[in-house]
């Protein structure tokens, strides 16, 4: 499973819910990894062969874009 983590409060500057980075994580609930992004997304997705990261965000302006997932 995939998730966007800001780790911010909704208190802070900005959009707390948006982030470079992306953890990971088993069906069962354990931690794997941490990946990170060039820039902050808000959502995300994950093809089904695991290949491809799907993020969007809104800064500068609204975005767009792939990322290519490390290999296991």
């Amino acid at each position: 499973m995939y998730g966007v983590f800001s780790g911010r409060h909704l208190s802070q500057d900005g959009f707390a819910w948006e982030s470079r980075e992306v953890q990971v994580f088993t069906w069962d609930g354990e931690f794997v990894k941490s990946l990170h992004l060039d820039r902050a997304a808000e959502a995300i997705a994950v093809d089904e062969s695991d290949t491809w990261l799907y993020a969007s965000g809104s800064e500068p302006s609204p975005w767009l874009a792939r990322f290519r997932l490390p290999e296991p």
